[in-house]
C-alpha cells in the first residue's frame, strides 16, 4: 500500500488511497489508546456510581432507624 501522507493527490484513485491510509493509521494507532481511556473512565464512573449507592442506602437506615 502506498503511502502518501506528504503527498498531494492529483486524481481520485489517489485520494482513496490516501484515505484508506489515514483510516488504516487510526486503526492501528489510535483505538488503542481510545479503547483504554473508555475503560478507564467506566471504572471510575461505576465506582462514583456504587459510593453514591452505598450513601443513599446509608441515608435511609439512618432514617428508618
Amino acid at each position: 500500500m502506498l503511502i502518501m501522507s506528504k503527498l498531494n493527490p492529483s486524481t481520485t484513485k489517489e485520494h482513496l488511497v490516501h484515505i484508506y491510509d489515514k483510516i488504516a493509521n487510526i486503526e492501528q494507532n489510535h483505538l488503542v489508546h481510545i479503547e483504554k481511556e473508555i475503560k478507564k473512565l467506566n471504572f471510575v464512573l461505576w465506582s462514583i456510581g456504587f459510593a453514591v449507592f452505598a450513601n443513599v442506602l446509608i441515608a435511609f437506615r439512618n432514617l428508618i432507624f
